[in-house]
């Protein structure tokens, strides 16, 4: 049977959000890992909310930022983007589509790409996790911006989340 952790075997944890680097290190209890007997210590990141916008304007092509909420160290170290969540719309979004970069107008990366329909959020009850695209990493990340292609046609809002990881420097 695989071994687990659970709350009772870790000391360390605290998330970006609690004023935390991002990084837990992890006390696994004394027995063994894999073929081993031993004690471990294990730096492990912590996914944490990156960012997140409350009625980012769907009616719209123009760059909206979205500032990163964790502090995020710009020498050397690496976001990595898990999630980016679209939810609360205010009305159907029958039309508005486009992407999310790491920088105004369209440029550096690509973290959602420009096609992203929000057609299936049509109540504010539902939610889009976004098609993250495999390269969604970037160093000294500190503003994210959504840039529709398609505007929705009327006033329309909804709430964006973004979570992922903080790698130190190596």
């Amino acid at each position: 049977m695989p071994n687990k952790l659970d709350a009772t075997q870790m000391t360390g944890v605290t998330p970006i959000v609690n004023g935390g680097t991002g990084l837990s290190t992890v006390t696994v209890g004394t027995g063994n890992i894999g073929n081993a007997a031993s004690t471990a210590l294990v730096a492990t990141p912590v996914q944490v909310l990156l960012a997140y916008k409350v009625g980012v304007n769907m009616n719209t092509t123009n760059d909206q930022a979205l500032t990163l909420s964790a502090t995020v160290p710009a020498s050397g170290s690496r976001v990595i983007i898990e999630n980016v969540i679209v939810t609360n719309a205010s009305i159907s979004l029958t039309t508005a589509a486009g992407g999310f970069y790491t920088a105004a107008s369209k440029g550096g990366t690509a973290v959602v790409a420009a096609g992203q329909a929000y057609s299936s959020l049509d109540a504010a009850t539902k939610f889009l996790k976004c098609t993250v695209t495999v390269n969604a990493t970037a160093s000294g990340l500190s503003t994210l911006y959504l840039a529709l292609t398609s505007a929705q046609g009327q006033a329309a809002t909804a709430d964006v989340y973004v979570t992922g990881y903080i790698f130190p420097a190596a």
